[in-house]
């Protein structure tokens, strides 16, 4: 549907996603405030018109990929969908629940959640003001894939080079060079901050054994029952030697 939408105008792909921003909210903030309306329904009504805000409301979550990989450069679009993916989950998967727990300690969890889908109002906002620029976005991209593909030298007697070329790979290369540089010296850094994590915490355990036993050797009485402890042990070897034998002990398998 949104792409049939942005067929003749691009523009529209972000406002219909602002209609379901819009139309998830009225759904939601009608079936989690049932009660509060005044409206009654039953519980598998109620039931199916959140499972039908909650379609509504990820219907925008394919599109939204599509949309910022077409604004981006083909050499970079992997950083991109990284972005993408980091702030979708710090600003809604995260912090969701976050606020919505605030604001059930505030009220009660009926109100925190007939308010929550309130925010699908900035979502909508966000979509519209992105439609704004997105058509300008789009052929600012195509012109510069156009202008690589023009700089690309060609051979006499070759097909024309495809839009990005060597050009194209060699700022992909680089891009992917960069980015796996820095996924290696953080997992280094990470793995070097857990080492010395690790080394300190076995530091900490062999002190606090240390001072323990220190602590129990000069404890009042301690020397004494350490004296008792041995004392036993030796009367209990002493007795184990004395015990009495059997007619073939030490005999071996002479005894057979």
């Amino acid at each position: 549907m949104i792409d049939r939408a942005g067929r003749h105008r691009p523009r529209a792909k972000l406002q219909v996603m602002a209609l379901l921003c819009i139309a998830s909210l009225v759904v939601l903030v009608f079936a989690f405030g049932t009660s509060r309306f005044g409206v009654a329904m039953s519980g598998q009504a109620q039931f199916m018109l959140i499972v039908l805000g909650g379609f509504l409301m990820t219907c925008t979550v394919g599109p939204v990929s599509a949309v910022v990989i077409d604004v981006i450069h083909p050499g970079i679009r992997a950083t991109g969908a990284s972005v993408l993916a980091l702030f979708q989950n710090l600003f809604g998967l995260a912090a969701g629940p976050f606020i919505a727990g605030i604001l059930s300690d505030a009220w009660t969890l009926e109100q925190a959640l007939t308010a929550m889908p309130l925010f699908a109002m900035l979502a909508a906002w966000a979509f519209v003001r992105a439609s704004r620029s997105y058509e300008a976005d789009l052929q600012r991209i195509g012109e510069a894939v156009r202008e690589e593909a023009a700089a690309t030298p060609s051979t006499p007697g070759t097909a024309p080079a495809r839009p990005g070329g060597p050009a194209r790979r060699e700022l992909v290369e680089r891009t992917e060079s960069t980015a796996m540089n820095g996924v290696m010296m953080d997992l280094r850094t990470r793995f070097n901050h857990a080492e010395r994590h690790h080394c300190d915490h076995v530091l900490r355990i062999e002190r606090a054994g240390r001072a323990r036993r220190a602590h129990l050797s000069h404890a009042p009485g301690m020397q004494h029952r350490q004296q008792s402890a041995q004392s036993r042990g030796q009367a209990a070897e002493e007795r184990f030697a004395r015990r009495p034998r059997g007619p073939f002990a030490g005999r071996g398998l002479r005894c057979l």
